[in-house]
């Protein structure tokens, strides 16, 4: 009996224990209890009670059973229904993710089910919203214990963590998702993001060690470019030192072309209306190279853009670093009104 419920219920390798303690602990419930009691026990209520455990076990267990019924077809719905009205329950998963060693697998399937979780806007606004599950989101952005940790995933806790972010920053369609726009919404939650400056130093680090990892690359990118939506954080960004100059040698040699692109229209993203990023881009000492690349069919588009808000935007003062610019200019005015017309 026990193996065809872990059959039915697809638990994988593992769900014999979760079947064999789900059924214990029924019928522990029906005979100290009621046989009523029992009976109303499933198995998400059942994972729900052991997350609240303070065993390791018993928390492995509950988390194993939700990760599995959220990535079920036949479950997920209910089962991110009920997480959902559940504010402890998501309290829980959200400060499992700043769990380390030796709770390994748990901090994983909570970091799983929480990607799954945001994207839905309702559920999203209250992760957001528990105290401190920013700076739970971005522990999972960690890199700097990479060399340290051999046997430790650090990059596929990057992974979750950049997912997470990009679910509550980046444009979402009208699926219940949270919009770019400048309404309260979008504006709170990457603002809140942004305000953590440890954040954009991960992501920054990402971009720097991530050669070997292009998708994480780009997701936080993709996270950068939704952020500087918002002033504030735009100047956060470039003001986190190295960002920009990390941007920058994506742009110009990473050879994965998806990439680059990203990288290019985050960078023309913080020049915009920028006079401090422009200053910072400025002294990068990027400007020939820019020019340069202005023959790279791949990414001039985005070149033309970095190099007019650079014009326009930049002020007086640095009419030296913009003297090469001045004589391409006919080639970005070119590039940039094709582009709208396009």
């Amino acid at each position: 009996m026990l193996e065809t419920v872990n059959e039915e219920l697809e638990l994988g390798h593992t769900g014999m224990i979760s079947v064999k303690r789900f059924f214990y602990d029924s019928y522990s419930k029906s005979v100290n209890r009621s046989i009523f009691d029992g009976l109303q026990v499933d198995m998400v209520s059942f994972a729900m009670e052991l997350l609240n455990s303070n065993s390791s076990d018993e928390q492995l267990i509950g988390v194993r059973i939700l990760e599995r019924f959220t990535a079920n077809s036949k479950f997920f719905q209910d089962t991110f229904q009920r997480i959902g009205i559940t504010l402890s329950v998501m309290e829980r998963l959200v400060e499992m993710l700043n769990w380390k060693d030796p709770q390994e697998e748990i901090r994983m399937s909570a970091g799983k089910i929480i990607v799954k979780l945001v994207g839905k806007k309702q559920n999203a606004l209250r992760v957001a919203g528990i105290p401190g599950a920013m700076e739970s989101i971005s522990s999972l952005l960690q890199t700097e214990l990479i060399r340290d940790h051999g046997d430790y995933d650090f990059w596929a806790f990057n992974q979750l963590g950049l997912l997470i972010l990009k679910k509550l920053a980046r444009d979402h369609d009208n699926c219940g998702k949270i919009g770019n726009t400048r309404g309260v919404t979008g504006t709170q939650l990457r603002t809140e993001i942004s305000e953590l400056v440890f954040t954009i130093s991960y992501i920054r680090d990402i971009l720097k060690y991530g050669e070997n990892h292009p998708r994480l690359q780009k997701l936080g990118i993709d996270i950068l470019t939704s952020l500087a939506l918002e002033d504030d954080a735009t100047e956060r960004i470039g003001g986190t030192g190295g960002v920009l100059k990390e941007l920058f040698n994506i742009f110009f040699v990473e050879t994965q072309n998806d990439v680059r692109i990203a990288a290019g229209e985050a960078l023309g993203m913080l020049a915009f209306e920028s006079k401090r990023n422009c200053h910072r881009i400025l002294k990068l000492n990027v400007i020939h190279k820019l020019s340069n690349a202005l023959e790279s069919p791949l990414i001039r588009v985005n070149v033309a853009r970095i190099l007019r808000n650079l014009c326009i935007y930049s002020g007086t003062g640095y009419f030296e670093e913009l003297r090469t610019i001045i004589t391409a200019a006919p080639t970005v005015s070119y590039l940039i009104y094709s582009k709208l017309l396009d």
